[in-house]
């Protein structure tokens, strides 16, 4: 299979586990030592720190969509390198509703049978919030509102 295809698989992985909200998923993206920067927060460290502190920021959104949408990855041998700008929509716990647009800088290592994150360092570009008594929010699937 193809190493950039692998990496866009990788990268696609990782935001279908956090639309769905699927720890397994989401942990099986990462390298066992590796580094999650988001703003605000302390370098995390560790597969295992990556997954807790992904875990109680989820535990704050209900629901939330995030769509990688376009990116660049460079490989060189067993480690690699990349940008992927995304955007959110995300309903939190009290309903409001947020929109982030972002960055991620990326490091990639192959591990076992397949490429893993080694780094991933997220820079927002654009943030709007709404409170709740401005938002509207209708689905045909209440369960994931």
């Amino acid at each position: 299979m193809d190493e950039r295809y692998e990496l866009h698989d990788l990268v696609a992985r990782y935001s279908d586990a956090v639309s769905r909200h699927d720890e397994p998923v989401f942990a099986a993206t990462w390298a066992i030592d590796a580094l999650w920067q988001l703003p605000g927060a302390p370098l995390t460290k560790g597969r295992d720190n990556i997954v807790a502190l992904w875990n109680s920021v989820m535990a704050r959104f209900p629901f939330v969509l995030q769509r990688m949408n376009n990116g660049t990855v460079n490989i060189d041998g067993d480690t690699g390198s990349g940008r992927w700008y995304l955007s959110e929509h995300i309903v939190g716990e009290d309903g409001g509703v947020m929109i982030n647009i972002g960055v991620y800088q990326d490091r990639y290592i192959r591990a076992g049978d397949g490429w893993v994150f080694a780094e991933r360092h997220f820079s927002m570009l654009y943030h709007e919030r709404k409170a709740p008594s401005d938002s509207v929010i209708t689905s045909p699937y209440p369960d994931l509102v």
